[in-house]
């Protein structure tokens, strides 16, 4: 994915949570990546520097980002959801100015 803003960033956070199941996951900003281990349920911070990422449309920087998980899980498998997607891990990106 791409992140776009309207000034430049100095930092990256991102909360990783699993779900039910352990997961490996790999978290890329740029050029530089992050592997990490969470075990069922379990979440992490983990933090990238933006850098300098490149100018869109000759003006405000853009970064390429990436996550990606080695297993995942079908909520409607678990408790009592409905919900049939087959999803990995939660994604919750801040960025910091």
């Amino acid at each position: 994915f791409l992140i776009k803003t309207d000034r430049p960033m100095k930092r990256l956070l991102l909360t990783l949570t699993a779900g039910p199941q352990q997961a490996q996951v790999e978290a890329r900003l740029g050029g530089r990546t992050q592997d990490l281990t969470l075990a069922a349920d379990e979440s992490q911070q983990i933090a990238f520097n933006m850098g300098e990422g490149f100018p869109y449309q000759g003006q405000w920087p853009v970064w390429t980002a990436s996550i990606s998980s080695s297993s995942g899980f079908v909520p409607i498998f678990y408790g009592d959801s409905k919900d049939t997607r087959h999803l990995g891990v939660r994604v919750k990106p801040v960025l910091d100015e």
